[in-house]
């Protein structure tokens, strides 16, 4: 990996989340992670990565098993 400071790219994203590239392009759409384009490539933030991480597992800690 490429250290580029505060900004990582989809495909590390992906390999950080476990998940697949299309799997983090949905989450932007979504606006789950935010992300920011140079020239024509989409770099997402590491705190952005952080913060999502941090809300997905606050709900999977609130929700009841029988959810």
């Amino acid at each position: 990996m490429i250290d580029r400071g505060p900004f990582i790219s989809i495909s590390e994203a992906a390999e950080l989340l476990g998940c697949t590239v299309k799997d983090v392009q949905r989450l932007i759409r979504e606006g789950e992670i935010q992300s920011k384009k140079v020239t024509r490539v989409s770099i997402i933030p590491r705190e952005s990565i952080t913060e999502y991480l941090q809300r997905k597992n606050s709900r999977n800690h609130t929700s009841s098993p029988t959810e």
